[in-house]
């Protein structure tokens, strides 16, 4: 289907609204705080369902590096328009892995993270790109990665609160903009 001048130009003023990626990283935030509350039930609950845990597990840290990857997204598109051109996002402006790679990018916009913080978005970027989607990951070097699966493995205790504080500043940020 070939757009017409007006849809790519709606398209564009739609795309480079912070809003429209704020209100994203709201509604995933929203959905890894409703899985995480059910897997806390289910952490409690003997005899639950594998599939169940590990399917709420996987999904709420797809959203919640959802949340983080529209909040990032928010301020870069914010600070360069450009990367919405021609119907559709520059993905070689938006970073790494596809334009999923949002780590170092949140870095140059929240400044240093602690070690906990940078932990986190490592391995909520992993659910993103593909443990929260896919059974095998898109390359085989992840599966003998021992830091990345590790990652994957661990958590800190305050490992919401650390979620939602990321969300939050890159979501002032991105209204700073």
């Amino acid at each position: 289907m070939e757009l017409t001048r007006a849809q790519i130009d709606d398209f564009a003023i739609y795309a480079r609204r912070s809003e429209t990626w704020l209100a994203g990283s709201r509604r995933h935030l929203a959905v890894f705080e409703v899985l995480s509350d059910r897997l806390a039930i289910l952490n409690m609950t003997a005899g639950r369902s594998q599939d169940e845990f590990s399917g709420c597990h996987y999904s709420a840290y797809l959203h919640a590096g959802l949340a983080v990857e529209n909040a990032v997204k928010a301020v870069m598109i914010s600070e360069d328009p450009t990367i919405v051109q021609d119907g559709r996002l520059d993905r070689k402006k938006l970073g790494k892995r596809s334009g999923h790679g949002f780590v170092d990018i949140a870095e140059q916009i929240l400044g240093e993270l602690s070690k906990e913080e940078r932990h986190i978005l490592c391995n909520l970027e992993e659910h993103v790109v593909w443990a929260g989607k896919y059974t095998v990951p898109m390359q085989a070097d992840v599966l003998y990665d021992q830091d990345a699966l590790q990652r994957l493995r661990s958590s800190p205790m305050n490992e919401r609160e650390i979620i939602r504080g990321l969300v939050s500043r890159l979501q002032v940020r991105a209204n700073a903009a």
